[in-house]
């Protein structure tokens, strides 16, 4: 992964944008214009360089610059996982062993689960090398409850 470019001085960006902590939104002191676009996966850039010197980072980058004067040197985690969720209490800074452990912790709700044929749901888990099958369920519900217990129980 790239390291990420320095970021404008706090001054500047406060001298560019405005934050609002509660929506946020970073706003354009010269349009009056929330700035940014939303990427493919859900994260909003902006637009900082000019046609010569480009530079496009996370807004939340720039949010955490602007509010700390600090370049974060980690990543920053959203809390709820909200992509776009920018407000201040959703943001945090994580090393990237930290999202890893977060994000194995999250559970999809069709993990482990597959649906042989139409209406029946198959919950297999693999744990250390080995296949389990935990059943065979009628209603993905079910196959759901019958996951997490098998889960919380092995």
């Amino acid at each position: 992964m790239a390291e990420p470019r320095e970021l404008p001085s706090q001054d500047e960006l406060r001298r560019r944008f405005t934050y609002n902590e509660v929506t946020g939104e970073l706003v354009s002191n010269k349009t009056g214009n929330p700035v940014g676009w939303k990427t493919s996966v859900g994260y909003i850039r902006c637009d900082l360089g000019t046609r010569k010197n480009r530079c496009q980072p996370l807004i939340h980058r720039v949010i955490w610059k602007w509010m700390t004067g600090d370049d974060p040197d980690v990543t920053i985690n959203h809390i709820n996982e909200q992509k776009d969720d920018n407000t201040w209490d959703n943001l945090e800074l994580a090393t990237n062993s930290e999202q890893q452990i977060k994000q194995s912790r999250r559970i999809h709700p069709r993990r482990n689960i597959d649906e042989p044929w139409p209406g029946y749901y198959r919950v297999r888990i693999k744990r250390n090398g080995k296949s389990h099958l935990v059943g065979y369920y009628y209603d993905l519900l079910e196959a759901q409850q019958a996951r997490d217990e098998w889960l919380n129980h092995y």
